[in-house]
Order: structure tokens, then sequence, then C-alpha cells
């Protein structure tokens, strides 16, 4: 039994040695550590948020109403999807509304509430609105439901309801009962019928896709939090407490969408791995929540996420221009089209230089692939008021793989232990001919970063 236990002892040994292993790529004696998650949220934080609105606006709408089809009656057209373009375009209506107290603008917003209504399903304790076809990404069969849509009804029927209050209670009355009733089928479990699911630590998630599995989409939920917003605004003691654990959901949750390369959409398709199609909304949705909060880590992501933004602004050159041969313009290796066009280039340079335009605090460095090449990682230097330094240490992150259409990417990303103040950065290449489709930089953008959150928060009133 001693010799069985010591054998077990040093089977267990080598587990670990070979699971350490693992995490761990040396190339060119350079050692880069395996992460898995980017800039994780505190364990077991009993972060409360208690965040009263102090304005009725959408914060995440702007009041414009372009860009719809519209019928003849000022409504937009019916679509499949004519619920949701219809309750989006009523609260733009109830936002322009609140800045220009124009009657037509009103009476528009009227016929969209009276539509809303027409078209609404009564279960009881909610109403709802149907799509008639199914939608496959989330196994969504016809007459499939959905949080955001009802959220964003139930915001053009608030809107209505209160705009009208002053002249017409009565019908005011019934107008913000419907839409209590709408608002209400995001606090129903999705096994009711309604679009609530519970997260593992208790708290809850409202679902753009009631699907099974939770889809977790982020900026549909993050869309129904401004709702919640506004109907905190007008009923406090209803609203305020939802409004506020829905953004300790987001806190809890978000180091699931955090990549050092992107963000992620949702967590059941896992989509929006390698590309930036709704970054640019998340990063604005978590700087709003960063803005009214002031909680730091949603400042980190927000600032990180901003700076996926402009990871592709520097230019490229080489060591020597006769060893460049490439399928495309190389001049393109930093357009960021990777998640939808096919285009690739096949370097046979040995080395390459990036330059920013400005000396600035380096971080990172994304490689966006057009297979998985982890095996041949590149040598890395930055250039620093001494000469070039080669970076030794670092964590790696490694994305899924991205199939877009016929066009396949893999991204890995090289994090160094620390920020480099730096304004070029050479890349020498161990594995020739390396296809790759896009490069990019992480670099700290502070003031600029400071800069787009003021902007947003005059654009839409945070």
């Amino acid at each position: 039994m001693r010799i069985i236990r010591i054998l077990n002892s040093i089977l267990i040994l080598l587990i670990i040695f070979t699971f350490n292993s693992s995490c761990r790529i040396k190339t060119n004696d350079i050692v880069f550590s395996y992460q898995k998650s980017y800039m994780p949220s505190p364990e077991n934080d009993q972060t409360v948020f208690s965040f009263i609105p102090d304005n009725p606006y959408s914060s995440m709408n702007s009041s414009g109403t372009k860009g719809y089809n519209l019928g003849s009656d000022g409504l937009p057209v019916e679509t499949n999807m004519y619920a949701s373009i219809l309750g989006r375009y009523g609260l733009k209506l109830g936002i322009q509304y609140l800045k220009n107290k124009n009657p037509d603008t009103l009476n528009l917003l009227k016929k969209t509430a009276h539509r809303l209504i027409e078209i609404s399903v009564d279960e009881g304790s909610y109403i709802t609105w149907e799509f008639p076809d199914e939608y496959t990404p989330f196994n969504a069969e016809p007459g499939w439901t959905s949080g955001l849509t009802n959220a964003w009804g139930a915001l053009a029927l608030l809107y209505y309801g209160e705009f009208i209050a002053e002249f017409d209670k009565i019908e005011s009355k019934l107008y913000i009962t419907y839409a209590k009733k709408a608002l209400n089928y995001i606090f129903i479990p999705i096994e009711q019928g309604g679009g609530k699911t519970t997260l593992e630590n208790g708290y809850d998630w409202y679902e753009e896709y009631p699907s099974e599995p939770s889809s977790h989409v982020l900026n549909g939920f993050v869309f129904i939090l401004d709702v919640l917003h506004v109907f905190a605004f007008y009923y406090p003691t209803e609203y305020a407490e939802p409004l506020n654990k829905g953004i300790a959901s987001v806190y809890y949750y978000l180091e699931r969408y955090n990549k050092a390369y992107t963000s992620i959409y949702d967590l059941y398709t896992y989509g929006n791995r390698i590309g930036s199609s709704y970054h640019s909304l998340h990063m604005r949705m978590i700087s709003w929540l960063y803005y009214i909060t002031d909680n730091h880590y949603f400042r980190e992501v927000s600032e990180h996420w901003y700076n996926l933004n402009v990871q592709n602004i520097y230019s490229v050159s080489f060591l020597n221009n006769k060893e460049v041969k490439a399928t495309d313009k190389i001049n393109n290796i930093n357009d960021f089209k990777y998640w939808y066009r096919g285009h690739f280039f096949g370097l046979f340079s040995r080395s390459l230089i990036l330059t920013l335009p400005r000396k600035a605090e380096l971080y990172g460095i994304n490689f966006y692939l057009t297979k998985s090449d982890i095996d041949s990682i590149p040598v890395i230097e930055v250039e620093t008021d001494t000469g070039w330094m080669k970076i030794d240490q670092a964590h790696l992150y490694q994305s899924p793989t991205n199939v877009t259409k016929y066009y396949r990417t893999t991204a890995f990303s090289v994090i160094f232990s620390d920020v480099i103040e730096t304004e070029k950065v050479r890349i020498t290449f161990t594995k020739l001919p390396l296809n790759v489709r896009e490069i990019g930089l992480l670099y700290q953008n502070t003031q600029d970063f400071e800069d787009i959150i003021e902007k947003y928060a005059k654009a839409y009133r945070w």
C-alpha cells in the first residue's frame, strides 16, 4: 500500500508539472504565461450600487429618428422585427419631445403608443410582442419574445403616458399602466414566459433573447438597464433597486466579456470574438456605467475597450524592403476589417517596425492570424531612451477561432508584465511565411478616453 501511495504521489506531481509546463511557452528565450481571464473582477466583492437617476433621458439612445423607413402615417413600415423597431422609434420620439416640446412629435408618439398596444399580446401580469419568424442563432422559435423589445416598447409607452399627464389624466394612467405591464415581462423567469434568468451569485439578467441555455447578450442587457434608468427616475421606489441590482450583475459578469483583443457579444454563441462590430457600443455602455457610478472597475474596462478602438493607429515600415512580399497591400495590416474580410498578408520580411503617432505607454500587442500559430510567437522589442529593449516576460491570451463566411481568424494577445513608454515597436518573426490579418498595438490613451466620456455625457445627457 505504501508503494502504491508513493506511485500515486509521483503521478500527481507529474500531472501538475505537465499542466504548469502547458501554461508556459518559451520562444527565443521569451517566456509567455497563458492566462484565461483578462482583468478579472475581484472575487467575493460585495459591491453595492445605489445610483438614483436625476433626469428622464434614455442614456443609450440619440434623439434622432432619421434612418427609419416610414409610411404615410409617419410610423415605421412593418417588417419581421416590427415591434422592436416601433418601440425604439417611440422612445426616440420621447427623447426628441423632451428637448423640443413639439406637438407634432407628441402626435407621432401617440400614434406609436397606440400601435404598440394594438399589436401587443396580453398575458395577464404582463404584455409582450411576438416575432413571426424563428431566430436560429439563439434557438428562438416563431412566436419568440424579447426582453429588449419589451423594454423599448415599455419606455415609448411610459414617455407618452407621462407627457400627457397634465392634460389627460385618464389616458395618461392607462398608458403608464401598459408601460409597467410591458416592463414587468423582464422580471418574470424565462420558464414562466418572461425574460429573466438568475445568475450563479443570485443576481438577475434580463435577456434580449430568452434562450436555453441563457444567452446573456451584453448590449441587450445594458439597453434594458437604460430603460430601467428612466423608469427609476419617474418611480424610484419601484425601479431604483432593480436598476442597481442590474448594474451589479454587469459588474460581476463583465470579466467574461472582457478580452485582451475585443469584447464578447454574448455568452451562448460567444459572438464578436474576433472583431468589433459591437465593440464600440460596448465601450460606450460600460463608460456610461462608469460615469453614473464612478466605479473603478467599470473605468478600467471601458478605458481598455477604448484603447482597443484605436489599436490600429500606427504606421508600418520594414527593415529591408527587398525582403517584403505580400498577397495584398501590406500597409492595410492595420485597417481592422478582419472580422468580415478575407485579406491576409504572407509576411516574408523577418522584421517590421510599427510607429505610434506619439510616445505612449504600451502594454500589449494583438496578433490576428488566419489560423492558430501560437508556436511561432515573434520577438518583440520596444525602443526606449537607452535603445531597443526585448520583451522577455509577458502574459498570453488566445481566442477561440472565429469563422466568418469562408474566413478564419485566430487572435492572440501578448500583454506585457509592465507598461513601457515607447514610440516604436520592432517585431521579428521566427516562422515565415506567416499569414497575418492584422496587428494591434495596445497603449494608454487616458486623456483621449476622458475627453470622449465627456463628449458622450454631453451628447446623451448623462
